[in-house]
């Protein structure tokens, strides 16, 4: 972790809090045991964690998704389809993450499944990841993976 791009700290000594810091793009910077008392002036321990809010980039401020896709070098020769007009079978993860959804890449048989093949040869063209509205696009192992870009 680069601590030289953390602009502010905050701690959690709930789960839950510290979980939605890091919906909101905070990253977890580390968990810290600290002393406490009790109404009856007991000591116990607790667990508290340390999130971090990254100073924005200076080198890539936010663009408009026009500018985004224009960034994109992908060869003249390979056409990048309007990836969320197709009928790829997309699911979410168990946690049911509104921001992250996969599709397989092969279909069960073994073989390249024909809607989602063009996607994964214009990403692996595209350096690996392409942007389009407010998701990327990208291919690990057997999966297509769309997450929101924040």
């Amino acid at each position: 972790m680069d601590y030289d791009r953390i602009a502010e700290l905050a701690e959690r000594e709930r789960v839950e809090d510290a979980n939605k810091l890091l919906k909101k793009g905070w990253v977890f910077v580390k968990a810290a045991e600290t002393l406490k008392l009790d109404q009856s002036g007991h000591q116990f321990t607790a667990i508290t964690f340390i999130m971090g809010k990254q100073k924005p980039d200076k080198k890539s401020p936010k663009r408009s998704n026009e500018d985004a896709q224009k960034q994109q070098n992908t060869p003249p020769d390979v056409k990048i389809p309007e990836i969320l007009s197709l009928n790829i079978q997309w699911r979410q993860k168990k946690d049911q993450n509104p921001n992250f959804y996969y599709a397989f890449v092969n279909t069960l048989d073994g073989k390249p499944d024909p809607v989602v093949e063009p996607v994964v040869k214009a990403i692996s063209a595209n350096g690996g990841v392409i942007v389009q509205g407010d998701w990327r696009f990208t291919v690990k192992n057997r999966f297509l993976q769309r997450s929101k870009v924040t």
